[in-house]
């Protein structure tokens, strides 16, 4: 009798709203991989909705800015500056560079983007680089990801993209950017890939994985009343 092939090694990114600290409820994408696959690799891509604690956040990555860090000091010269000339308006002047300060960080929200993808980015080339795997699949912004390591080259075996958010990623990144383009190209004719999108999405719109099939309109999937 023949021996049974090997189990299909699979490397799955996650997207945002999946949160691999928090106990499986067994309702999640996480959670239908782990029951399908016998062997799946599932890192901590440190991704999540604004949030302080995650290392690859977009707010951590806004923290991380050394513009952001040169504003906050400027303000807060300020701030003393006022408290020490004028005490009796200090609180109703203060305002001014605390307004300055988040409108500075508002203009900075596409580079705090970029930093939070390409840390990510690289949390998911690294274990490509030292697991062997089958197949790559990655969901919204994992999607995003996934589709970034077909492009660069470092990987380009088969893949699999559930609405993937590389166009909605790349339009809060700095316009005309390179990584901006780059989540926003559609995949290169040669790719092994597959899209799967279902048309209940409001997150991610069809249109997006229609125009990232451009090249390859036959590996677009769409399914009908169905949010991946």
């Amino acid at each position: 009798m023949a021996a049974p092939p090997p189990p299909l090694r699979l490397l799955y990114l996650h997207g945002l709203e999946t949160d691999l600290r928090v106990p499986d409820t067994g309702k999640t994408k996480v959670a239908a991989m782990r029951s399908t696959f016998e062997a799946l690799v599932l890192p901590d891509l440190g991704t999540g909705r604004a949030a302080f604690d995650r290392p690859n956040s977009v707010l951590r990555s806004l923290l991380r800015l050394p513009q952001l860090h040169a504003a906050a000091a400027l303000a807060a010269c300020s701030l003393a500056f006022v408290a020490a000339t004028q005490p009796a308006h200090a609180a109703l002047l203060s305002f001014a560079p605390l307004l300055l300060l988040a409108l500075l960080a508002w203009t900075m929200v596409p580079a705090a983007v970029e930093g939070a993808v390409e840390r990510s980015l690289a949390v998911a080339e690294k274990e490509l680089g030292r697991s062997k795997v089958d197949l790559l699949i990655g969901s919204s912004w994992g999607g995003a990801l996934a589709a970034l390591c077909v492009q660069r080259g470092t990987w380009s075996g088969p893949v699999l993209l559930l609405a993937p958010a590389g166009a909605r990623i790349g339009a809060r990144c700095s316009p005309g950017s390179k990584l901006a383009q780059m989540l926003a190209a559609p995949l290169p004719p040669q790719a092994r890939g597959l899209v799967v999108h279902g048309t209940r999405d409001k997150t991610v719109p069809l249109g997006d994985s229609e125009a990232l099939c451009k090249h390859m309109p036959q590996a677009l999937r769409v399914i009908k009343g169905c949010v991946l």
